[in-house]
């Protein structure tokens, strides 16, 4: 009964409403599309009460309920009236990403809502100077209870944001002018700011950039797991940075290759992949044709480089870029070239995770009805788009642990592992019983939000390994002491075994459970005469098999050896008390004496050990004092004996091999 009730809430998502902070979205003029985080669906909302040319921003509830939505000058609440106030925003609605809306942490009716200003307003009736600004509103009482605020009070453009490492906390992030110690003029800095519980925190964190205007009109985005941080402008084309979400700061420009560098482009909007693997930026060139093209930040040959994945037929503007909760890229339209031309429609960026060439851009996707597209959609904090499942692959026959992951912590889940069974909780593991891929999908829960997750994982298949093998080895002269390079199993055990991984276990219990492995595989001293040990052998994709060899002792069949002479100066050098041996020769003599095939191996060692564990062969001519080493005879795959013998120096030897 539980299984058929976790199926009917995957498979009837009516039955859940959508609940993001993302699933309604109010740009352009009048236009508005819900989009659900339960089964990806876009509805048209033609209910939308606002101009926004280029910045915009809207916000949600957790459970999905328009809040309110603001075009940086004025605000709209989730009745679509005007919120009444005798201050506005403070943002430059006519320019790119000039507000957000961030949710006041642990405080669920609190939303700011941020308005940069580049120039002063030229309103008589409320001027308003250059800087950043805040508004406090409370959405259970639907009205602002701080008015307009300013927070920086210099040139200010372009915000965005992501949750802090702590998973409540939010860094927004802005460009303004500031003037650093030791200059006498303002050059243009990144102004990073932490909100909390506490509220807006007074502490920025600047960052100084060598340039001193800031840019044109353009979009600015921190990628959906807060590591990179991306601004364009008109005329400087597109910037990466590091970011850090831990402590707000922003480091190392990357090297970005410049799209076209014969050819004007003038970069508009961008956006992250949900994986934050890629960027894609809007542009159009020197003709107002307009582009899309993708960055891979995952190569940097010689520079990061761009690949084409659209150009438009005709001549029109570029449009802004917006990752949505079902994992797409939605692209505003214009059918001209100015900021007040706009289109019914929106483009659709289908599966950003991919690399350029597969990539599928739709332009004419959505038709907004009566609803106008301009250069603008929703500016939102960008880790709301952060969630997903983060298994890639796992193995047949062995739990493979589904993990979803997100901004915060996941409380709950819904699962359907896509071979018939299902699922709940946070993390489950399941048991695939066959190999190939699987589509996962999952309904989490987070932060008082419901999210829909997908995704294709393959399920390989174990190494093949062969049981009931042997490793013979010589308890040499009868010393006690026999030690074994255990790694001399792996070839016999497996096929491509230099691909493989071996771990070693006493016991069969060990090896299941991956604990208490051998910890020195390539000298391991035998306990008893005979005994049975179990191997792990991993392949490069972490799977594994389980299987067990033996491991015996035998005594030598080799006969004692007599010694081997050589003059004291056959190395060239007198009187250091050193020779030179022949171990090619000394091999033949031992050969011929005890009727030694060639199909025999002959080793020779410095030691008792080194020759039981393979280590250190001596080879071809050795220069040594008068010393003691050891022959070890293999024939096929046991040992056939480990025995010592003398090398002297003599200046009148008895026996020379040299003569």
């Amino acid at each position: 009964m539980k299984k058929i009730i976790i199926l009917i809430l995957l498979l009837c998502p009516l039955i859940l409403v959508s609940q993001t902070r993302t699933d309604n979205w109010f740009f352009g003029e009048n236009s508005g599309i819900n989009i659900s985080a339960i089964d990806y669906s876009v509805k048209v909302l033609n209910n939308g009460n606002i101009f926004a040319p280029a910045s915009v921003s809207s916000i949600s509830s957790p459970l999905g309920e328009i809040v309110l939505y603001t075009n940086g000058s004025i605000s709209v609440n989730n009745q679509h009236q005007f919120i009444e106030t005798d201050k506005g925003i403070g943002g430059d609605f006519d320019r790119a990403q000039s507000t957000i809306i961030i949710p006041k942490p642990n405080a669920p009716n609190i939303y700011y809502i941020f308005g940069a200003r580049k120039v002063a307003s030229p309103n008589i009736f409320d001027p308003i100077k250059p800087g950043l600004y805040y508004t406090e509103y409370d959405a259970n009482k639907k009205e602002i209870i701080k008015k307009r605020t300013q927070i920086i009070s210099v040139p200010t453009s372009k915000i965005t944001a992501v949750h802090h490492n702590d998973g409540k906390s939010i860094w927004l992030v802005c460009m303004g002018l500031n003037t650093f110690d030791g200059d006498s003029e303002p050059t243009r800095a990144f102004f990073s700011i932490k909100i909390s519980d506490k509220g807006i925190e007074n502490d920025f964190i600047i960052k100084k950039l060598r340039e001193n205007n800031l840019p044109k009109s353009g979009a600015i985005k921190l990628s959906p797991n807060g590591d990179k941080l991306a601004f364009a402008s008109l005329e400087d084309g597109m910037n990466v940075y590091n970011f850090n979400s831990l402590n707000g700061s922003i480091s190392n420009k990357l090297n970005v290759t410049k799209i076209n560098p014969i050819k004007t482009h003038f970069v508009y909007g961008l956006e992250f992949s949900p994986n934050s693997n890629y960027i894609y930026c809007s542009s159009k060139d020197d003709d107002n044709f307009s582009y899309i093209h993708q960055y891979d930040l995952g190569r940097n040959d010689f520079g990061y480089k761009y690949k084409q994945i659209f150009k438009s037929g005709s001549q029109s503007n570029y449009g802004a870029l917006q990752l949505a909760i079902n994992g797409k890229i939605y692209h505003s339209l214009n059918s001209g070239n100015n900021i007040n031309d706009f289109d019914h429609k929106l483009g659709v960026i289908e599966n950003p995770n991919e690399l350029a060439e597969n990539v599928i851009y739709i332009r004419n996707a959505i038709d907004l009805g009566i609803g106008k597209s301009y250069l603008g959609l929703p500016n939102f904090i960008q880790s709301y788009f952060k969630t997903k499942i983060s298994t890639e692959h796992g193995c047949v026959n062995i739990p493979t642990k589904l993990t979803a992951i997100s901004y915060t912590t996941i409380d709950d889940g819904i699962w359907d592992f896509g071979d018939g069974n299902t699922a709940t909780g946070a993390s489950p593991s399941h048991i695939y019983k066959k190999t190939g891929k699987f589509t996962v999908n999952a309904i989490v829960s987070y932060d008082g939000q419901k999210v829909k997750v997908t995704k294709e994982i393959e399920i390989f298949p174990l190494p093949e390994v062969t049981s009931g093998l042997k490793l013979i080895q010589c308890d040499a002269s009868g010393l006690g002491e026999v030690f074994f390079n255990l790694n001399e199993i792996n070839s016999q055990v497996t096929t491509d075994y230099e691909m493989k991984g071996f771990v070693f276990y006493e016991t069969e219990n060990e090896a299941i459970k991956g604990i208490n492995h051998i910890p020195d595989s390539n000298k391991y001293k035998i306990k008893n005469p005979k005994q049975e040990l179990f191997v792990r052998v991993v392949d490069l994709k972490g799977c594994y098999s389980i299987t067990s060899f033996s491991i015996e002792t035998t005594s030598s069949k080799l006969d004692p050896i007599n010694d081997f002479y050589t003059c004291e100066d056959s190395d060239g050098i007198d009187n250091n008390n050193e020779g030179l041996f022949d171990l090619i020769s000394i091999e033949k003599s031992i050969r011929d004496n005890q009727n030694i095939p060639s199909t025999t191996s002959l080793r020779f060692f410095s030691s008792n050990l080194d020759a039981q564990i393979t280590k250190d062969e001596l080879t071809d001519n050795y220069n040594s004092t008068s010393s003691t080493i050891w022959v070890r005879l293999d024939n096929k795959l046991s040992c056939g004996g480990i025995e010592p013998f003398n090398l002297v120096v003599n200046s009148k030897p008895k026996i020379s091999i040299n003569d």
